[in-house]
């Protein structure tokens, strides 16, 4: 992409692609190239847009074009202010491509690392607005139904600062939902495979398990925790330690690492942040509550009005450059106009870091550029990387401790050289896989190749041999057991997550208990009485037509009054009705 920084459009042929005009490569991506064009029509209609086309060593592989198309099918259906809008997916030749509104704005992580640069960081209240609009997007995504009143299930999965886009109006914008995932009829990803930016991701998605909102709640609730703390979360030298930070290492609060962060923001980052996702917010939405209370207890304006001004404030020679180039586009064309403003920034959240990798990386940038002496850059760039390479390893090797300054020593005369036979090194056994399985829930046995290992989950980094298929499965009290074959390279990090099915017992059919048999009593006395069966009392006299059940009774007739108490025996059929007529007089 940097070599395309300053250079005139004349230079570059003009090509088309369906009905829109490429003016300007903008970007370039994992999966696609990024371009700026024009829109034409009947009437002299033209409008400005963004086309996404797939890399052309990617448009033949099949699993790639069906995820690129997956990506319009389900963003296409999204229609939300603070969602980017797609216009057209079509096919050119060999090209796939998407048509979408240009966004006059730079990413969240550019304009927080511009404000940072300039010594104007962004506020809490701003950051606490920013993220709800982002939680409107979410949310709206989150519970999108089709035609039929059916939930889709739509996850971002790639929610960071590069795919939050602050346009200079102050209005808010998610973009890039080349990897999210609708819980129907799309494309499923490979068992194994991550997609997303690794240092946003959450826990489950870490793992390749099923995800839902809460996982691109977390991921917000990452880009909420940088934003107040000013600094990176999980930024880590090597991939497998950054997965085991998300995975297995506290992770700090807010107020422990920043202390004037506002309570109420940094209590709704660390919920967003929670490992387990039960424990987190069920979706956007009710994130976005909290961020609005805060603003409401604050009394601070955080709209759309408050951002653009921030936003003017710290790039405000970039916006003013942008809208000069892009009328000058729309009036001229661009022939002529160095389109280099309109490129986006790739910055990411401010750190501290500051090391030779990067200075390397950021004179070979400065190397794509046209320059007298390109070759002397290069080279200095290519020196720079190959003492960054070395001082990781030595830094590895030394135990992450930097290693002591080596003796001097002075130069002595090498001896002539021998010929000494030398042994044949013969190659040691490779490194072992790693496994580490999860369960939900937590305190499963877990059963590798037949043979139970010591230890509950979590188990982690479990060393297996290499190139083997190895069967794991897991056995946890009242779930059905789930097993899982899985192959590794050496030194690769086998990460399985199971959540087994509850065991479902059939329920124990109640015993039937035999119907007691009854009859019906009618009892008269003179004079009245109140008749009592054991210490239940069935009524006073003239008793008509009661239920008892069939057989032989002792009652009990009492007048009190009249000094009367006295037992009453009566016989009672089955089915059939019995009176009894008795005189007590006292």
């Amino acid at each position: 992409m940097g070599g395309y920084y300053g250079r005139r459009m004349e230079e570059q042929p003009v090509q088309t692609i369906g009905r829109y005009q490429l003016l300007a490569h903008l970007a370039s991506g994992g999966m696609a190239e990024i371009y700026l064009a024009r829109q034409t029509g009947i009437g002299g209609f033209e409008k400005l847009v963004v086309v996404k086309k797939i890399l052309p060593n990617l448009a033949r592989e099949k699993v790639f074009v069906e995820m690129f198309l997956d990506e319009a099918v389900i963003a296409a259906q999204l229609n939300h202010p603070n969602v980017v809008q797609i216009y057209d997916l079509g096919q050119s030749g060999a090209d796939y491509y998407i048509a979408m509104e240009y966004l006059e704005g730079e990413s969240l992580g550019h304009l927080t690392s511009e404000g940072a640069r300039v010594g104007k960081p962004l506020p809490p209240g701003l950051a606490a607005g920013i993220i709800s609009q982002v939680c409107d997007g979410l949310a709206y995504a989150h519970k999108f139904e089709d035609e039929n009143g059916k939930p889709l299930g739509i996850v971002h999965r790639d929610i960071s600062p590069h795919n939050i886009i602050v346009l200079f109006t102050g209005v808010v914008k998610v973009v890039d939902f080349g990897i999210a995932k609708a819980a129907s009829k799309m494309h499923q990803t490979k068992v194994g495979t991550l997609k997303g930016k690794l240092a946003y991701m959450s826990p489950e998605q870490c793992v390749s398990s099923e995800v839902d909102a809460r996982s691109d709640v977390f991921s917000l609730g990452v880009v909420l925790w940088e934003l107040l703390t000013h600094r990176r979360l999980f930024k880590r030298d090597v991939e497998p330690a950054m997965i085991r930070a998300i995975m297995d290492e506290p992770i700090p609060k807010v107020l422990e690492v920043r202390k004037d962060a506002p309570p109420a923001l940094a209590a709704t980052a660390d919920r967003a942040l929670l490992k387990k996702p039960e424990d987190r917010y069920p979706g956007a939405a009710e994130m976005k509550a909290d961020l609005q209370a805060y603003l409401r207890q604050e009394s601070e304006e955080a709209g759309a009005e408050q951002i653009a001004a921030y936003a003017a404030e710290v790039l405000g020679k970039r916006a003013r450059t942008k809208k000069r180039l892009l009328e000058e586009i729309r009036k001229k064309g661009v022939k002529g106009v160095s389109l280099g403003a309109l490129k986006p920034k790739s910055d990411s959240m401010p750190s501290k870091s500051g090391d030779l990798a990067d200075a390397a990386t950021r004179i070979q940038q400065e190397s794509d550029k046209p320059s007298s002496s390109p070759w002397l850059l290069r080279i200095i760039a290519f020196f720079l990387a190959g003492i960054a390479v070395a001082a990781v390893v030595i830094w590895f090797f030394s135990g992450g401790q930097r290693p002591e300054p080596a003796e001097e020593k002075v130069a002595v005369p090498a001896p002539p050289l021998q010929k000494v036979p030398v042994e044949p090194v013969k190659p040691g056994p490779p490194a072992d896989a790693l496994l580490s399985v999860r369960s939900t829930p937590d305190g499963c046995r877990v059963e590798l190749n037949g043979k139970l290992l010591e230890g509950t989950t979590p188990i982690i980094d479990h060393p297996v041999a290499p190139d083997s298929k190895h069967q794991v499965a897991v056995l946890c009290d009242g779930h059905l057991r789930d097993a899982r074959t899985v192959e590794g390279q050496p030194g690769e990090v086998l990460a399985l997550a199971f959540a087994p099915a509850k065991e479902v017992k059939k329920p124990r059919e109640p015993r039937t208990q035999p119907v007691a048999k009854k009859g019906r009593v009618t009892i008269d006395t003179k004079p009245w009485t109140e008749v009592y069966l054991g210490k239940r009392k069935l009524g006073i006299t003239p008793l008509l037509d009661i239920e008892l059940p069939a057989g032989r009774h002792k009652l009990k007739v009492v007048n009190k009054s009249r000094g009367i108490n006295e037992s009453l025996e009566v016989v009672v059929k089955a089915g059939k009705k019995t009176t009894v007529k008795k005189t007590l007089i006292r």
